[in-house]
């Protein structure tokens, strides 16, 4: 398991990163943009911080303030964990470790306010969902689509090894900036989905190449006239 989880890291990490990395210019977040922003929202807001002061700085800062963006929730039972919503704070507490994936020691968290919630006593409050960093794609979708286990539980199915639009839903219940593309990129690297789909399932069949003569022959063919019918004369008209 240890082997084809290495291969599919090795495949799949480099796309990523080419795709979604601190050069591709795209909304995702990377670990460097994660640690930017919150250095920022340490920030005082009439403080620049680290940010430059031209344009660009005044963008990014404009940004992240209509973003929403939170180096933590208010309540950390605001954060949604992917189950349903009639949990109780304390269900959705014992459940955050479960669903997330593990953070590493140098991880920067922020989180995104997605909608609002009402509470037992019947106050309003933010729900907020973690963001998926890009570097850490790879073990976000491994999580629940390899580890989920039976018992666990994503929108009233079991999530292991489950499809693209399943595994999608699951995945953005809980986190925030991952893209369907990135979902869509790691199903074809899961082996144990690659092993189950059947030979030759979606795959064009090739067409046979021609060679030079045989492309003339075709193409002088197609630019012949077609036979006109004969026309015959009726001496009783």
């Amino acid at each position: 398991m240890a082997a084809a989880k290495q291969t599919m890291f090795d495949k799949f990490q480099p796309w990523v990163l080419t795709t979604y990395g601190d050069s591709a210019k795209t909304k995702t977040i990377t670990r460097k943009k994660a640690q930017r922003i919150a250095a920022l929202l340490q920030s005082n807001e009439k403080e620049l911080g680290t940010e430059p002061a031209g344009s660009e700085g005044a963008k990014f800062r404009l940004w992240v303030k209509s973003k929403g963006l939170q180096l933590a929730p208010p309540n950390s039972g605001d954060v949604k964990t992917g189950e349903d919503d009639k949990l109780d704070k304390l269900d959705k507490l014992d459940n955050l470790d479960k669903f997330t994936a593990p953070e590493t020691s140098d991880e920067t968290a922020l989180y995104l306010p997605t909608g609002t919630d009402k509470s037992l006593d019947g106050k309003v409050h933010f729900v907020f969902k973690k963001v998926a960093v890009v570097e850490r794609f790879f073990d976000i979708i491994y999580s629940v689509h390899v580890e989920s286990s039976g018992e666990t539980q994503l929108r009233g199915r079991a999530g292991k090894h489950c499809g693209q639009k399943r595994t999608y839903r699951a995945i953005a219940d809980q986190y925030a900036f991952i893209p369907r593309e990135a979902i869509s990129r790691f199903l074809l690297y899961c082996t144990e989905c690659q092993r189950k789909q059947p030979p030759n399932q979606g795959i064009p069949a090739k067409k046979p190449k021609l060679t030079t003569d045989q492309q003339l022959t075709v193409e002088v063919q197609s630019l012949k006239p077609l036979p006109s019918s004969p026309v015959y004369f009726d001496p009783k008209k």
